[in-house]
């Protein structure tokens, strides 16, 4: 009898660890992206191509990267009430500086990473 209940604490408590590094994972997300036509972020200007982003929560930043180097890091802020997507979408608007990536909605999560071009953080 004790060692049933010692096994079903044990087991409860592996499942709370599991659910609870799920979520935690949940906050930094990470996807590619390809881009048709150059793009601009803040100052940076981005050639066609396939680059990774990745956006950190509890900094509120997202990262482009090529390859593992980062080429900006910029803050964003969370919009709620997307439709959950079946992959990453980019959204661009025509700015003064030309076409400029605006929002992202990463595969199956309902918020979208909107860019903040007024707060480069990194450039490289």
């Amino acid at each position: 009898m004790n060692r049933t209940i010692n096994k079903l604490v044990l087991m409860t408590a592996l499942t709370i660890i599991a659910v609870a590094t799920a979520l935690a994972e949940g906050r930094n997300l990470k996807d590619s992206i390809t881009i048709a036509q150059e793009t601009v972020i803040s100052n940076t200007t981005l050639k066609p191509g396939t680059y990774e982003v990745a956006f950190d929560e509890s900094a509120s930043e997202i990262s482009i990267l090529k390859g593992k180097r980062i080429i900006i890091t910029v803050r964003a802020s969370i919009a709620s009430g997307e439709k959950p997507v079946r992959k990453t979408e980019a959204y661009y608007s025509n700015t003064d500086k030309g076409l400029a990536l605006t929002k992202l909605v990463f595969k199956g999560d309902d918020r979208a990473v909107i860019l903040d071009h007024n707060s480069a953080a990194e450039s490289r």
